[in-house]
Protein backbone atom coordinates (compact mmCIF):
# COMPACT_ATOMS: atom_id res chain seq x y z
CA UNK A 1 0.00 0.00 0.00
CA UNK A 2 2.01 3.15 -1.41
CA UNK A 3 1.18 6.66 -2.46
CA UNK A 4 1.06 7.93 -6.49
CA UNK A 5 0.64 10.84 -7.90
CA UNK A 6 -1.93 10.48 -11.16
CA UNK A 7 -3.92 12.89 -13.05
CA UNK A 8 -7.64 12.92 -14.01
CA UNK A 9 -10.11 15.86 -15.11
CA UNK A 10 -6.64 18.19 -15.31
CA UNK A 11 -5.67 17.95 -12.07
CA UNK A 12 -3.41 15.91 -10.39
CA UNK A 13 -3.08 14.68 -6.43
CA UNK A 14 -1.14 11.73 -4.39
CA UNK A 15 -3.72 8.86 -3.77
CA UNK A 16 -3.16 5.57 -1.65
CA UNK A 17 -2.61 2.39 -3.96
CA UNK A 18 -2.10 -0.99 -4.00
CA UNK A 19 1.05 -1.67 -6.04
CA UNK A 20 1.27 1.55 -7.70
CA UNK A 21 -2.18 0.44 -9.60
CA UNK A 22 -5.45 2.42 -9.54
CA UNK A 23 -7.95 0.72 -9.10
CA UNK A 24 -5.75 -1.83 -7.56
CA UNK A 25 -4.36 -5.54 -9.08
CA UNK A 26 -6.93 -8.24 -9.62
CA UNK A 27 -6.96 -11.33 -7.71
CA UNK A 28 -7.89 -14.29 -9.38
CA UNK A 29 -8.36 -17.69 -7.81
CA UNK A 30 -9.98 -20.89 -8.18
CA UNK A 31 -12.77 -22.57 -5.98
CA UNK A 32 -11.28 -24.07 -2.99
CA UNK A 33 -7.90 -22.03 -3.66
CA UNK A 34 -6.10 -21.46 -0.33
CA UNK A 35 -4.81 -17.58 -0.61
CA UNK A 36 -2.19 -15.67 1.52
CA UNK A 37 -2.10 -12.14 0.66
CA UNK A 38 0.81 -10.41 2.43
CA UNK A 39 0.21 -6.57 2.85
CA UNK A 40 2.94 -4.03 3.80
CA UNK A 41 1.55 -0.42 4.56
CA UNK A 42 4.13 2.11 3.25
CA UNK A 43 1.22 4.83 3.17
CA UNK A 44 1.06 7.53 5.70
CA UNK A 45 -2.28 6.14 7.91
CA UNK A 46 -3.06 2.91 9.28
CA UNK A 47 -5.35 0.56 6.68
CA UNK A 48 -7.15 -2.95 6.51
CA UNK A 49 -8.15 -4.80 3.05
CA UNK A 50 -11.68 -6.59 3.35
CA UNK A 51 -12.64 -9.39 0.84
CA UNK A 52 -16.03 -8.15 0.06
CA UNK A 53 -18.73 -10.97 -0.21
CA UNK A 54 -15.92 -13.42 0.86
CA UNK A 55 -17.15 -16.05 3.46
CA UNK A 56 -14.61 -16.30 5.55
CA UNK A 57 -15.51 -20.05 6.53
CA UNK A 58 -14.04 -19.90 10.37
CA UNK A 59 -11.64 -17.28 9.27
CA UNK A 60 -13.39 -14.23 10.89
CA UNK A 61 -9.98 -13.05 11.63
CA UNK A 62 -9.08 -12.18 7.66
CA UNK A 63 -11.91 -10.35 7.22
CA UNK A 64 -10.66 -7.19 7.33
CA UNK A 65 -12.63 -4.40 8.68
CA UNK A 66 -10.72 -2.03 10.76
CA UNK A 67 -12.18 -2.21 15.03
CA UNK A 68 -13.86 -5.41 14.35
CA UNK A 69 -11.78 -8.04 13.42
CA UNK A 70 -8.37 -6.33 13.79
CA UNK A 71 -7.08 -3.36 14.16
CA UNK A 72 -5.61 -1.24 11.11
CA UNK A 73 -2.15 -1.91 9.76
CA UNK A 74 -0.21 0.91 11.02
CA UNK A 75 2.31 2.76 8.93
CA UNK A 76 5.97 1.11 8.10
CA UNK A 77 4.31 -2.73 9.40
CA UNK A 78 3.17 -5.54 7.72
CA UNK A 79 0.02 -8.52 7.58
CA UNK A 80 -0.85 -11.16 6.31
CA UNK A 81 -4.47 -12.39 4.84
CA UNK A 82 -4.48 -16.36 4.88
CA UNK A 83 -7.93 -18.00 3.99
CA UNK A 84 -9.53 -20.58 1.70
CA UNK A 85 -12.31 -19.78 -0.64
CA UNK A 86 -14.84 -22.37 0.30
CA UNK A 87 -18.56 -22.95 -2.20
CA UNK A 88 -18.36 -19.97 -3.82
CA UNK A 89 -17.39 -18.74 -7.36
CA UNK A 90 -18.00 -15.29 -9.32
CA UNK A 91 -17.19 -12.13 -9.33
CA UNK A 92 -16.16 -10.53 -6.16
CA UNK A 93 -14.15 -7.58 -4.83
CA UNK A 94 -11.68 -6.32 -2.67
CA UNK A 95 -11.54 -2.65 -0.88
CA UNK A 96 -9.48 -0.99 2.08
CA UNK A 97 -12.24 -0.97 5.10
CA UNK A 98 -10.57 2.34 7.28
CA UNK A 99 -11.80 5.17 7.05
CA UNK A 100 -13.00 6.77 3.24
CA UNK A 101 -9.63 4.93 2.02
CA UNK A 102 -11.65 2.27 -0.02
CA UNK A 103 -11.62 5.66 -2.73
CA UNK A 104 -9.15 4.46 -4.09
CA UNK A 105 -7.99 1.49 -2.87
CA UNK A 106 -9.55 -1.43 -4.47
CA UNK A 107 -9.79 -3.85 -7.05
CA UNK A 108 -11.73 -7.69 -8.32
CA UNK A 109 -11.96 -10.84 -6.37
CA UNK A 110 -12.34 -13.42 -9.02
CA UNK A 111 -13.12 -16.80 -8.09
CA UNK A 112 -13.29 -19.35 -11.29
CA UNK A 113 -15.32 -22.29 -10.90
CA UNK A 114 -13.65 -25.85 -11.13
CA UNK A 115 -15.49 -26.89 -14.03
CA UNK A 116 -17.87 -25.30 -16.98
CA UNK A 117 -15.40 -23.03 -18.98
CA UNK A 118 -16.49 -19.46 -19.09
CA UNK A 119 -16.43 -17.16 -21.98
CA UNK A 120 -14.32 -14.64 -22.82
CA UNK A 121 -14.09 -12.11 -20.08
CA UNK A 122 -13.40 -8.39 -19.21
CA UNK A 123 -14.20 -6.93 -15.58
CA UNK A 124 -15.34 -3.10 -15.16
CA UNK A 125 -15.47 -1.34 -12.32
CA UNK A 126 -17.77 1.51 -11.71
CA UNK A 127 -16.84 4.17 -9.39
CA UNK A 128 -17.29 8.09 -8.81
CA UNK A 129 -14.39 10.22 -8.27
CA UNK A 130 -13.74 13.14 -6.58
CA UNK A 131 -10.65 12.47 -7.70
CA UNK A 132 -11.90 9.10 -6.80
CA UNK A 133 -12.11 6.62 -9.24
CA UNK A 134 -13.42 2.90 -9.79
CA UNK A 135 -12.81 0.20 -11.94
CA UNK A 136 -12.14 -3.37 -12.65
CA UNK A 137 -12.96 -4.51 -15.91
CA UNK A 138 -16.34 -2.52 -15.79
CA UNK A 139 -15.87 -0.90 -12.06
CA UNK A 140 -17.77 2.02 -11.70
CA UNK A 141 -16.55 4.55 -9.39
CA UNK A 142 -16.09 8.51 -8.25
CA UNK A 143 -13.41 10.53 -8.55
CA UNK A 144 -13.35 13.50 -6.19
CA UNK A 145 -10.53 16.59 -7.49
CA UNK A 146 -9.80 17.44 -3.79
CA UNK A 147 -8.06 15.07 -0.98
CA UNK A 148 -11.36 13.05 0.13
CA UNK A 149 -9.10 12.26 3.66
CA UNK A 150 -9.22 15.82 3.98
CA UNK A 151 -12.47 16.73 2.37
CA UNK A 152 -14.03 13.97 5.13
CA UNK A 153 -12.00 15.55 7.92
CA UNK A 154 -13.31 18.83 7.37
CA UNK A 155 -17.39 17.86 6.68
CA UNK A 156 -16.99 15.94 9.83
CA UNK A 157 -15.51 18.98 11.72
CA UNK A 158 -18.67 20.81 10.90
CA UNK A 159 -21.15 18.06 11.16
CA UNK A 160 -22.23 17.89 7.96
CA UNK A 161 -22.26 15.45 4.62
CA UNK A 162 -19.06 15.68 2.64
CA UNK A 163 -18.84 17.23 -0.78
CA UNK A 164 -20.39 14.90 -3.98
CA UNK A 165 -18.11 13.67 -6.54
CA UNK A 166 -16.77 15.76 -9.42
CA UNK A 167 -16.79 12.91 -11.85
CA UNK A 168 -17.77 9.33 -11.85
CA UNK A 169 -15.85 7.06 -13.43
CA UNK A 170 -15.01 3.17 -15.45
CA UNK A 171 -12.30 1.75 -14.08
CA UNK A 172 -10.74 4.19 -12.76
CA UNK A 173 -11.41 6.94 -15.50
CA UNK A 174 -14.10 9.36 -16.20
CA UNK A 175 -14.74 9.20 -20.37
CA UNK A 176 -15.35 11.82 -22.61
CA UNK A 177 -18.25 14.08 -21.25
CA UNK A 178 -16.14 16.10 -18.66
CA UNK A 179 -15.07 18.56 -21.46
CA UNK A 180 -11.34 18.74 -22.70
CA UNK A 181 -9.56 17.28 -20.26
CA UNK A 182 -11.20 13.93 -19.99
CA UNK A 183 -11.57 13.05 -23.75
CA UNK A 184 -7.88 10.78 -23.15
CA UNK A 185 -9.58 9.95 -19.92
CA UNK A 186 -11.57 7.36 -21.63
CA UNK A 187 -11.43 3.54 -20.68
CA UNK A 188 -11.96 1.32 -23.41
CA UNK A 189 -12.45 -2.37 -23.59
CA UNK A 190 -11.69 -4.55 -27.11
CA UNK A 191 -14.22 -7.58 -27.93
CA UNK A 192 -14.33 -9.85 -30.76
CA UNK A 193 -16.90 -9.35 -33.07
CA UNK A 194 -19.78 -12.66 -33.31
CA UNK A 195 -18.91 -13.97 -30.44
CA UNK A 196 -20.59 -13.65 -26.43
CA UNK A 197 -18.54 -12.47 -24.15
CA UNK A 198 -18.68 -12.04 -19.82
CA UNK A 199 -18.90 -8.62 -18.33
CA UNK A 200 -17.64 -8.45 -14.77
CA UNK A 201 -19.42 -5.46 -13.01
CA UNK A 202 -18.59 -4.32 -10.05
CA UNK A 203 -19.80 -0.61 -8.30
CA UNK A 204 -17.28 0.73 -6.19
CA UNK A 205 -18.73 3.76 -5.61
CA UNK A 206 -18.69 5.39 -2.24
CA UNK A 207 -22.24 6.83 -2.36
CA UNK A 208 -24.78 5.72 -5.08
CA UNK A 209 -26.59 3.32 -6.47
CA UNK A 210 -25.35 3.19 -10.48
CA UNK A 211 -27.42 2.57 -13.32
CA UNK A 212 -25.13 0.79 -16.44
CA UNK A 213 -25.75 0.05 -20.04
CA UNK A 214 -24.26 -0.84 -23.69
CA UNK A 215 -25.44 1.53 -26.76
CA UNK A 216 -27.10 -1.03 -28.85
CA UNK A 217 -26.55 -3.86 -26.27
CA UNK A 218 -28.98 -6.10 -24.52
CA UNK A 219 -27.49 -7.66 -21.30
CA UNK A 220 -28.07 -10.88 -20.14
CA UNK A 221 -28.08 -11.21 -16.07
CA UNK A 222 -26.73 -14.40 -15.22
CA UNK A 223 -24.87 -13.53 -11.73
CA UNK A 224 -25.51 -10.75 -8.72
CA UNK A 225 -23.02 -11.07 -5.94
CA UNK A 226 -21.35 -14.08 -6.63
CA UNK A 227 -24.72 -16.10 -6.87
CA UNK A 228 -26.43 -17.60 -10.27
CA UNK A 229 -29.48 -15.73 -11.18
CA UNK A 230 -32.20 -17.00 -13.38
CA UNK A 231 -31.14 -15.46 -16.69
CA UNK A 232 -33.04 -12.30 -17.94
CA UNK A 233 -32.15 -9.55 -20.75
CA UNK A 234 -32.29 -5.98 -20.10
CA UNK A 235 -31.04 -3.00 -21.52
CA UNK A 236 -29.96 -1.13 -18.20
CA UNK A 237 -28.85 -3.01 -15.12
CA UNK A 238 -29.15 -1.01 -11.48
CA UNK A 239 -26.24 -2.11 -9.11
CA UNK A 240 -25.82 -0.61 -5.54
CA UNK A 241 -22.73 -0.06 -3.68
CA UNK A 242 -21.04 -3.19 -3.04
CA UNK A 243 -22.81 -5.26 -5.38
CA UNK A 244 -21.30 -7.13 -8.36
CA UNK A 245 -22.60 -8.66 -11.21
CA UNK A 246 -22.15 -10.97 -13.70
CA UNK A 247 -23.67 -10.24 -17.57
CA UNK A 248 -23.44 -11.63 -20.66
CA UNK A 249 -23.22 -9.35 -24.00
CA UNK A 250 -23.46 -10.98 -27.68
CA UNK A 251 -21.30 -8.71 -30.31
CA UNK A 252 -22.80 -8.89 -34.16
CA UNK A 253 -20.62 -9.55 -36.97
CA UNK A 254 -20.18 -5.85 -37.78
CA UNK A 255 -16.43 -4.11 -36.49
CA UNK A 256 -17.36 -1.03 -34.82
CA UNK A 257 -17.40 0.59 -31.37
CA UNK A 258 -20.32 1.61 -28.88
CA UNK A 259 -20.46 3.69 -25.48
CA UNK A 260 -20.56 2.16 -22.18
CA UNK A 261 -22.53 5.01 -19.51
CA UNK A 262 -22.90 4.59 -16.21
CA UNK A 263 -25.01 7.31 -14.03
CA UNK A 264 -26.11 7.20 -10.53
CA UNK A 265 -29.73 6.69 -9.52
CA UNK A 266 -31.18 8.06 -6.09
CA UNK A 267 -34.10 7.17 -4.37
CA UNK A 268 -34.26 10.76 -2.81
CA UNK A 269 -34.43 13.96 -5.14
CA UNK A 270 -34.06 16.62 -2.16
CA UNK A 271 -30.54 15.20 -1.68
CA UNK A 272 -27.85 16.31 -3.99
CA UNK A 273 -26.20 13.69 -5.85
CA UNK A 274 -23.49 13.60 -8.85
CA UNK A 275 -25.59 14.17 -11.87
CA UNK A 276 -23.00 13.60 -14.60
CA UNK A 277 -22.96 10.14 -16.80
CA UNK A 278 -19.02 8.50 -17.00
CA UNK A 279 -18.83 6.61 -20.18
CA UNK A 280 -16.22 4.22 -21.93
CA UNK A 281 -15.92 2.72 -25.07
CA UNK A 282 -16.87 -1.45 -26.37
CA UNK A 283 -14.58 -1.79 -29.33
CA UNK A 284 -15.83 -4.38 -31.42
CA UNK A 285 -13.31 -6.19 -33.39
CA UNK A 286 -10.11 -4.14 -34.39
CA UNK A 287 -12.27 -0.61 -34.81
CA UNK A 288 -10.77 2.43 -32.71
CA UNK A 289 -13.64 5.07 -33.52
CA UNK A 290 -14.73 7.24 -30.52
CA UNK A 291 -18.88 6.75 -30.91
CA UNK A 292 -21.48 9.35 -30.35
CA UNK A 293 -24.67 7.79 -29.47
CA UNK A 294 -24.82 7.37 -25.19
CA UNK A 295 -27.13 3.97 -24.64
CA UNK A 296 -30.51 5.09 -23.00
CA UNK A 297 -30.20 5.52 -19.63
CA UNK A 298 -33.21 5.79 -17.09
CA UNK A 299 -33.44 9.19 -15.12
CA UNK A 300 -31.53 9.64 -12.01
CA UNK A 301 -35.12 9.14 -9.71
CA UNK A 302 -36.47 6.55 -12.13
CA UNK A 303 -37.65 4.64 -8.83
CA UNK A 304 -40.02 2.93 -11.52
CA UNK A 305 -37.16 1.15 -13.99
CA UNK A 306 -35.42 0.09 -10.30
CA UNK A 307 -38.71 -1.93 -8.86
CA UNK A 308 -38.92 -3.38 -11.93
CA UNK A 309 -35.18 -4.81 -12.25
CA UNK A 310 -35.69 -5.89 -8.98
CA UNK A 311 -38.78 -7.94 -9.48
CA UNK A 312 -36.89 -9.74 -12.26
CA UNK A 313 -34.13 -11.16 -10.03
CA UNK A 314 -34.91 -14.39 -9.12
CA UNK A 315 -32.26 -17.40 -7.54
CA UNK A 316 -31.43 -20.20 -9.87
CA UNK A 317 -31.29 -22.58 -6.87
CA UNK A 318 -34.64 -23.38 -5.95
CA UNK A 319 -35.95 -24.76 -2.74
CA UNK A 320 -33.03 -23.29 -0.28
CA UNK A 321 -34.36 -20.71 1.97
CA UNK A 322 -34.93 -22.14 5.59
CA UNK A 323 -38.28 -21.72 5.72
CA UNK A 324 -38.87 -22.10 9.40
CA UNK A 325 -36.83 -19.51 11.68
CA UNK A 326 -35.48 -19.70 14.91
CA UNK A 327 -34.90 -15.99 15.54
CA UNK A 328 -36.66 -12.49 14.36
CA UNK A 329 -34.97 -9.11 14.34
CA UNK A 330 -36.50 -5.90 13.28
CA UNK A 331 -34.23 -3.47 12.52
CA UNK A 332 -34.83 0.52 11.59
CA UNK A 333 -32.22 1.89 9.70
CA UNK A 334 -32.38 5.75 10.01
CA UNK A 335 -30.40 9.04 9.14
CA UNK A 336 -30.35 11.35 12.55
CA UNK A 337 -29.91 14.66 13.80
CA UNK A 338 -27.82 14.29 16.82
CA UNK A 339 -28.20 16.91 19.38
CA UNK A 340 -24.78 19.63 19.23
CA UNK A 341 -22.86 18.81 22.75
CA UNK A 342 -23.18 21.71 25.28
CA UNK A 343 -19.23 22.12 24.80
CA UNK A 344 -19.29 22.19 21.16
CA UNK A 345 -19.02 25.26 18.54
CA UNK A 346 -21.58 26.28 16.06
CA UNK A 347 -19.19 25.82 13.61
CA UNK A 348 -19.21 21.76 14.67
CA UNK A 349 -23.09 21.90 14.68
CA UNK A 350 -24.41 22.84 11.04
CA UNK A 351 -26.72 19.64 10.28
CA UNK A 352 -30.51 21.02 11.11
CA UNK A 353 -28.55 22.99 14.48
CA UNK A 354 -26.86 19.43 15.21
CA UNK A 355 -24.88 17.05 13.68
CA UNK A 356 -25.16 14.46 10.99
CA UNK A 357 -25.89 10.72 12.36
CA UNK A 358 -26.94 7.47 11.19
CA UNK A 359 -28.68 4.48 13.29
CA UNK A 360 -29.44 0.96 13.38
CA UNK A 361 -32.74 0.73 16.11
CA UNK A 362 -31.78 4.13 16.90
CA UNK A 363 -28.33 2.66 18.31
CA UNK A 364 -25.42 4.82 16.38
CA UNK A 365 -22.49 2.68 16.16
CA UNK A 366 -19.36 4.11 17.32
CA UNK A 367 -16.29 2.01 16.76
CA UNK A 368 -13.93 0.99 19.70
CA UNK A 369 -10.17 1.35 20.08
CA UNK A 370 -9.58 -2.47 19.55
CA UNK A 371 -10.95 -5.24 17.56
CA UNK A 372 -14.27 -6.60 18.93
CA UNK A 373 -13.65 -9.85 17.57
CA UNK A 374 -10.22 -10.48 19.94
CA UNK A 375 -12.32 -8.97 22.53
CA UNK A 376 -14.78 -11.88 22.12
CA UNK A 377 -12.74 -14.75 21.36
CA UNK A 378 -10.33 -13.94 24.26
CA UNK A 379 -13.55 -13.12 26.93
CA UNK A 380 -12.25 -9.04 27.47
CA UNK A 381 -15.23 -7.57 26.17
CA UNK A 382 -15.63 -5.19 28.90
CA UNK A 383 -15.24 -1.48 27.95
CA UNK A 384 -14.82 -2.76 24.23
CA UNK A 385 -18.94 -3.66 23.48
CA UNK A 386 -22.03 -4.41 25.30
CA UNK A 387 -24.49 -7.09 23.93
CA UNK A 388 -27.48 -5.26 24.11
CA UNK A 389 -28.28 -4.72 21.08
CA UNK A 390 -32.11 -4.58 20.87
CA UNK A 391 -34.23 -7.00 18.97
CA UNK A 392 -36.63 -5.07 17.99
CA UNK A 393 -37.08 -0.75 17.25
CA UNK A 394 -36.88 0.12 21.04
CA UNK A 395 -39.47 3.27 19.89
CA UNK A 396 -42.37 2.55 17.92
CA UNK A 397 -43.76 4.50 15.55
CA UNK A 398 -44.70 5.40 11.86
CA UNK A 399 -41.69 4.76 10.49
CA UNK A 400 -42.25 5.65 7.06
CA UNK A 401 -44.78 8.44 7.40
CA UNK A 402 -44.06 12.12 8.82
CA UNK A 403 -40.97 11.88 10.90
CA UNK A 404 -41.92 12.79 14.57
CA UNK A 405 -39.46 14.84 16.77
CA UNK A 406 -36.11 13.97 16.85
CA UNK A 407 -35.12 10.39 18.29
CA UNK A 408 -31.98 11.65 19.08
CA UNK A 409 -30.09 8.44 18.24
CA UNK A 410 -27.88 6.99 21.16
CA UNK A 411 -23.88 6.23 20.16
CA UNK A 412 -22.67 3.47 21.66
CA UNK A 413 -20.64 -0.45 20.66
CA UNK A 414 -23.48 -2.71 20.83
CA UNK A 415 -23.44 -5.78 19.66
CA UNK A 416 -25.95 -8.78 19.14
CA UNK A 417 -25.39 -12.21 19.74
CA UNK A 418 -26.58 -15.25 18.16
CA UNK A 419 -26.47 -18.66 18.57
CA UNK A 420 -24.33 -20.65 16.21
CA UNK A 421 -27.21 -22.51 13.48
CA UNK A 422 -29.31 -20.52 13.97
CA UNK A 423 -31.90 -19.96 10.87
CA UNK A 424 -32.38 -15.77 10.84
CA UNK A 425 -34.70 -13.63 9.76
CA UNK A 426 -33.70 -10.04 9.68
CA UNK A 427 -36.45 -7.59 8.68
CA UNK A 428 -34.29 -3.98 7.54
CA UNK A 429 -36.99 -1.08 8.22
CA UNK A 430 -36.90 1.78 6.45
CA UNK A 431 -37.86 5.23 7.89
CA UNK A 432 -38.03 9.26 7.16
CA UNK A 433 -36.18 10.30 9.72
CA UNK A 434 -34.36 13.27 8.71
CA UNK A 435 -35.13 12.15 4.68
CA UNK A 436 -36.54 8.65 3.01
CA UNK A 437 -33.78 7.39 1.20
CA UNK A 438 -32.29 3.41 -0.07
CA UNK A 439 -29.58 2.17 2.18
CA UNK A 440 -27.48 -0.53 0.47
CA UNK A 441 -27.05 -3.10 3.76
CA UNK A 442 -23.88 -5.36 3.16
CA UNK A 443 -23.79 -8.51 5.81
CA UNK A 444 -19.84 -9.61 6.40
CA UNK A 445 -19.43 -13.32 6.48
CA UNK A 446 -22.86 -14.42 4.90
CA UNK A 447 -24.69 -14.79 1.69
CA UNK A 448 -28.43 -14.07 2.96
CA UNK A 449 -31.80 -14.57 0.78
CA UNK A 450 -33.75 -11.57 -0.19
CA UNK A 451 -37.27 -12.85 0.52
CA UNK A 452 -39.46 -10.33 0.59
CA UNK A 453 -39.33 -6.15 0.41
CA UNK A 454 -41.87 -3.41 -0.26
CA UNK A 455 -43.25 0.43 0.69
CA UNK A 456 -43.97 1.29 3.53
CA UNK A 457 -44.31 -0.56 7.25
CA UNK A 458 -43.35 -4.35 7.73
CA UNK A 459 -45.98 -5.99 9.70
CA UNK A 460 -46.09 -9.60 10.62
CA UNK A 461 -48.97 -10.46 7.95
CA UNK A 462 -46.74 -9.43 5.43
CA UNK A 463 -44.65 -12.85 5.79
CA UNK A 464 -47.72 -14.79 3.49
CA UNK A 465 -46.19 -13.06 0.62
CA UNK A 466 -42.29 -14.15 1.23
CA UNK A 467 -40.58 -15.93 -2.07
CA UNK A 468 -39.70 -19.47 -0.31
CA UNK A 469 -38.69 -20.88 -3.51
CA UNK A 470 -36.89 -18.83 -5.43
CA UNK A 471 -35.79 -15.70 -3.67
CA UNK A 472 -32.34 -14.12 -4.80
CA UNK A 473 -29.18 -14.63 -2.50
CA UNK A 474 -27.13 -11.34 -2.09
CA UNK A 475 -24.67 -9.95 0.26
CA UNK A 476 -25.40 -6.67 -0.43
CA UNK A 477 -29.28 -5.61 -0.85
CA UNK A 478 -30.76 -2.02 -1.42
CA UNK A 479 -33.63 -1.32 1.52
CA UNK A 480 -35.81 1.00 -0.51
CA UNK A 481 -36.60 4.27 0.44
CA UNK A 482 -40.11 4.06 2.64
CA UNK A 483 -40.16 0.47 2.96
CA UNK A 484 -38.55 -2.44 4.33
CA UNK A 485 -36.42 -5.61 3.26
CA UNK A 486 -36.66 -9.15 4.46
CA UNK A 487 -33.39 -11.71 4.74
CA UNK A 488 -33.28 -14.47 5.99
CA UNK A 489 -29.79 -16.47 6.52
CA UNK A 490 -28.18 -20.07 8.39
CA UNK A 491 -25.80 -18.29 11.03
CA UNK A 492 -23.07 -21.03 10.50
CA UNK A 493 -20.00 -18.93 10.64
CA UNK A 494 -18.74 -18.15 14.11
CA UNK A 495 -17.13 -14.84 14.48
CA UNK A 496 -18.26 -10.83 14.27
CA UNK A 497 -19.23 -9.69 11.40
CA UNK A 498 -20.05 -6.34 10.37
CA UNK A 499 -23.35 -5.89 8.84
CA UNK A 500 -23.60 -1.86 7.67
CA UNK A 501 -24.87 0.03 4.91
CA UNK A 502 -22.18 0.68 2.10
CA UNK A 503 -22.75 4.62 1.31
CA UNK A 504 -19.77 5.16 3.42
CA UNK A 505 -20.77 8.77 4.70
CA UNK A 506 -23.74 6.41 6.54
CA UNK A 507 -21.42 3.94 7.77
CA UNK A 508 -19.37 6.84 8.96
CA UNK A 509 -22.17 8.16 10.99
CA UNK A 510 -22.69 5.13 12.89
CA UNK A 511 -25.05 2.85 10.62
CA UNK A 512 -23.80 -0.04 11.46
CA UNK A 513 -24.00 -3.00 14.04
CA UNK A 514 -21.86 -6.40 14.66
CA UNK A 515 -23.30 -9.06 14.94
CA UNK A 516 -21.30 -11.84 17.19
CA UNK A 517 -21.84 -15.63 15.75
CA UNK A 518 -20.71 -17.94 18.83
CA UNK A 519 -18.97 -20.81 18.05
CA UNK A 520 -20.70 -24.17 17.29
CA UNK A 521 -20.17 -27.21 19.52
CA UNK A 522 -18.39 -29.35 16.74
CA UNK A 523 -14.21 -28.41 16.11
CA UNK A 524 -15.41 -28.02 12.53
CA UNK A 525 -18.07 -25.07 14.17
CA UNK A 526 -15.29 -23.48 15.59
CA UNK A 527 -13.16 -20.16 14.88
CA UNK A 528 -9.22 -21.42 14.17
CA UNK A 529 -7.00 -20.07 16.55
CA UNK A 530 -6.04 -16.24 15.85
CA UNK A 531 -2.34 -15.42 14.11
CA UNK A 532 -0.48 -12.82 15.49
CA UNK A 533 -2.59 -9.82 14.80
CA UNK A 534 -2.29 -5.73 14.04
CA UNK A 535 -1.72 -4.36 17.61
CA UNK A 536 -3.85 -0.98 18.32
Amino acid sequence: VENKTITRLCRTRTIVTVNGEFPGPQIEVDEEDRVIIEVTNKASSGISIHWHGVYQKRTCWFDGPSYVTQCPIQPGNSFTYNFTVVGQRGTLWWHAHAGWLRATVYGAFIIQPSSNPLPEEHTIILGMSNFFAYFLHDFPGQWWNSDVSAMVDEATAAGVPPNISDALTINGLPGLLYGGCSESDTARVRVAESNTHLLRLVNAAMQIEMFFGIANHTLEVIEIDASYVKPFNTSTVVIGPGQSMNVLITTGSDVGSYLMAARAYSAAPSIPIDNTTSSAILEVGDSSDVPADLPDLPGHFDTAFVTEFEDKVLGLVEGAVPTEIDKEMVITVSMNVLDCPPDASEESCQFFEGRAGASMNNISYVHPNTSILEAFYTGASSGVYTTDFPQYPPVVFDYTGPPPANLNAVRGTKVHVVEYGTRMQVILQGTSLVVAESHPMHLHGFDFFVVGRGLGNYNSSLASTFNLWDPPKHNTVQVPAGGWTALRFLATNPGAWYFHCHLDFHLSVGLGIVLIVENGDEPSEQLVPPPVMPAC
